[in-house]
């Protein structure tokens, strides 16, 4: 096996996609891991490469490994990998710069962090640990009751917490619902499989007609330096 890829979504399937097409490595040659079985699929469906589940299979059976996983997983994903990877090996990643720096800060600065994620505990737990944060699995976004919980839990009032996500209709919406400032930031990469597409699609809907307000003072904010 020449080529293996940890993380199979879009920004692999790109790679993948442009390699193929140049003939010069054959989808067999190739092999994908990807925690999500739709995404796996996904990938094989349309380029007929082989996948698996098994991070550490690709690891072991590829010369050339590209890391393509989001900033939150990587280092999981090293820690997984690092016994079965070799000298001979060549290991490419490319994940943006992690945010150990900017979650330190944060810390210094007396800000409480939690991640809220719909993803399930054995996906969650391991990344939010490594960072050093509390953390809710299957949060069941938009719902805004795990988060009332958790921010119960913390002591810290719904006016005074903030939701910061890349979805709509899952992070923006729960924030609204359970009285949070809510932050939108842009995705890193577009699913391309599954009910992501249908809700990317209305996401872009509702961006395209949504029109900046101009800014006040929070009155909730009052006194604050």
């Amino acid at each position: 096996m020449k080529l293996g890829f940890i993380g199979v979504g879009n920004m692999a399937g790109a790679i993948i996609g442009g390699i193929i097409k140049t003939g010069l490595i054959s989808p067999e040659e190739i092999i994908g891991s990807d925690i999500s079985a739709v995404g796996r699929e996904h990938m094989q469906n349309i380029y007929g490469i082989r996948v698996t589940p098994d991070n550490r299979k690709v690891a072991e059976r590829a010369e050339i490994i590209f890391l393509c996983v989001k900033p939150q997983y990587y280092s999981t994903v090293i820690a997984e990998i690092k016994h079965v990877i070799s000298n001979k090996q060549l290991v490419i990643t490319i994940a943006p710069g992690k945010t150990l720096g900017w979650l330190e800060q944060q810390r210094q600065a007396g800000l409480r962090l939690l991640v809220l994620s719909n993803n399930h505990q054995e996906r969650v737990a391991p990344f939010a640990r490594q960072l050093g944060l509390e953390y809710v699995a299957d949060a069941k976004k938009p719902l805004p009751f795990p988060l009332w919980r958790a921010l119960k839990k913390m002591d810290i009032p719904p006016r005074q917490a903030a939701i910061i996500g890349d979805q709509i209709f899952t992070d923006i919406l729960c924030g609204r619902l359970a009285g949070c400032t809510s932050i939108l930031v842009e995705y890193m990469e577009e699913e391309g499989y599954g009910f992501y597409v249908t809700k990317r699609r209305w996401e872009k809907r509702v961006l395209k007609n949504y029109r900046p307000r101009q800014w006040q003072p929070d009155p909730r904010m009052e006194g604050w330096d």
